[in-house]
């Protein structure tokens, strides 16, 4: 535990010198999902329920992306805990996808909403309710 937090120190010591862009976004992204999906496919994995390193990387990703596709075919089999496991894969995909990729932070939607309201936009119903609830 301590090595982890002295790596994480001495990379990130320097981090505010420097400023990311769309490449290192992107390549973010990417290695989260391949990190992502390869933590994910694990419990089905060493359960041995889904032998093949294909179909477990399968039953991740659509569970990560939400898309309710699956490899297997009596599901009722599977054991507990391999049943929330399951369950539980839409529902991270889903939170990580909203918090990380659909929305701005606070601070920029505060920030977009005081933009148009100083450019004279008037403002819709929505747009209004939105200024004041991040007040």
């Amino acid at each position: 535990m301590f090595s982890a937090g002295l790596a994480m120190y001495i990379t990130g010591r320097h981090a505010n010198d420097y400023r990311s862009g769309r490449r290192e976004g992107m390549i973010s992204v990417t290695l989260t999902w391949i990190f992502l999906s390869f933590f994910g496919m694990l419990p089905y994995l060493i359960s041995g329920y889904i032998p093949n390193v294909t179909d477990a990387c399968f039953e991740t990703i659509s569970g990560f992306t939400t898309t309710g596709a699956t490899i297997l075919d009596d599901i009722e089999r599977l054991p507990h805990g391999l049943l929330f496991w399951r369950s539980l894969t839409p529902v991270a995909g889903r939170h990580w996808h909203d918090r990380l990729h659909r929305r701005p932070p606070t601070h920029l939607r505060r920030h977009r909403l005081t933009a148009l309201r100083r450019r004279g936009r008037p403002a819709s119903p929505t747009t209004a309710s939105a200024h004041a609830s991040l007040r």
